[in-house]
């Protein structure tokens, strides 16, 4: 959300991958992205290419809220 309203945060990532639904791998390990509202709130992740039919975000920090924060993912 580019929203103003929402306070700059930090927040802690991982991305785990699957084929199946029930095996999954690291496929980005956990790392800080900076969520800045001057900036349009957005980070991006970058990863290698991989066949996948699952992803699963693990937030495990938020410096603004009790919780992770996504409005929108997209994946290429």
């Amino acid at each position: 959300n580019p929203n103003n309203m929402w306070e700059k945060r930090k927040q802690t990532i991982a991305i785990y991958g699957s084929l199946d639904d029930k095996n999954y791998s690291e496929i980005s390990a956990a790392a800080d992205y900076v969520f800045d509202p001057a900036s349009g709130n957005a980070a991006i992740i970058k990863f290698d290419s991989s066949n996948l039919r699952y992803l699963k975000l693990d937030f495990t920090s938020n410096t603004a809220a009790t919780g992770g924060q996504a409005a929108e993912v997209e994946i290429y």
